[in-house]
């Protein structure tokens, strides 16, 4: 097998440096995403010399596969995307249509506003409007969402990976509900 010099690949240490931090890139990142498709093969080699695994979704995005346990913030993020997925879920649109079509108001978000949920976002150190907006920063941060000039945001298709979680947990024995 041949190395593959990373500095011969276009955007190596801007593609290394978002991807290492949890970043998802998809279509929106312009120039990153293009170089990194465009070069494929090449920063998957690069990546396994290294001992990491590039991965690209069926949803036309990437991001490097994690190992081991969930930090806190994995946790925070997930947990937010189930409340989310289940309050859609007792509505008539479609969920993904939803997710992928929609902007979202983090004031109208379930979130801390119903007991239930409120009880399972404390349990992972999120109990105050600032500790959601948090979340909702690290999604952006990540590259599953963006902020609107309203303050409201819409999600990106990296938030294919939260639907995976969720369709994977309902197909268990509690199918039906996530939460």
């Amino acid at each position: 097998m041949t190395r593959t010099n990373p500095y011969a690949l276009p955007g190596a240490k801007d593609i290394f440096d978002h991807l290492r931090r949890g970043y998802h890139l998809s279509i929106n990142d312009g120039p990153m995403y293009h170089n990194l498709r465009a070069n494929l093969e090449k920063y998957e080699q690069w990546f396994a010399a290294l001992g990491l695994e590039l991965q690209e979704h069926p949803e036309g995005f990437y991001y490097l596969r994690g190992t081991g346990t969930l930090s806190k913030t994995a946790q925070q993020l997930g947990l937010f995307m189930l409340i989310l997925i289940d309050s859609l879920a007792n509505q008539p649109v479609e969920i993904e249509k939803r997710l992928l079509e929609e902007a979202f108001v983090p004031d109208s978000l379930p979130h801390l506003r119903r007991d239930r949920y409120a009880q399972y976002m404390k349990s992972v150190g999120v109990e105050t409007d600032d500790d959601l907006l948090r979340v909702i920063n690290t999604l952006q941060r990540l590259g599953f969402a963006v902020r609107e000039a309203d303050d409201s945001f819409r999600f990106r298709p990296p938030v294919y990976r939260f639907l995976d979680l969720c369709l994977e947990q309902s197909d268990g024995p509690t199918a039906g509900g996530v939460l």
